[in-house]
């Protein structure tokens, strides 16, 4: 007799149960996949620190045949009759890159410290 007064109400419990279950599973699957997408993030910025500092150390690197590249690109245009206000940003890429090359030693030694530093910056700011 005391069971088939629960009866009507069964139905009830069966929701509660149930709907307390998928609450916690959800909350739980949910968690996890923060918590993915957090180390997700975090490799994520690492990558991009170090593709920062691996491209500023391959540009110093490379800065004497890119120096030799736009300067040959000069001459070219020179003997095709080109005008200086023509040649005038290729002429500011040369000057950047020969004060690149002329300071490679100082750039790899002193350079890294400060790169880390703009990198820490620039990766801050993505946040």
């Amino acid at each position: 007799m005391a069971f088939e007064e629960f009866v009507p109400y069964l139905p009830l419990v069966y929701l509660s149960i149930g709907s307390t279950v998928a609450y916690f599973f959800a909350k739980l699957l949910l968690g996890h996949s923060k918590e993915i997408s957090k180390a997700k993030r975090s490799v994520e910025v690492q990558r991009e620190k170090k593709s920062f500092e691996t491209s500023i150390e391959e540009l110093v690197d490379n800065a004497p045949d890119m120096y030799a590249k736009v300067l040959s690109e000069i001459e070219y245009l020179k003997q095709n009759g080109a005008t200086e206000n023509q040649i005038a940003s290729l002429q500011k890429k040369a000057d950047m890159l020969k004060m690149a090359v002329d300071n490679q030693e100082i750039i790899r030694i002193a350079g890294k410290p400060i790169f880390r530093y703009i990198g820490k910056l620039v990766g801050g700011l993505g946040r």
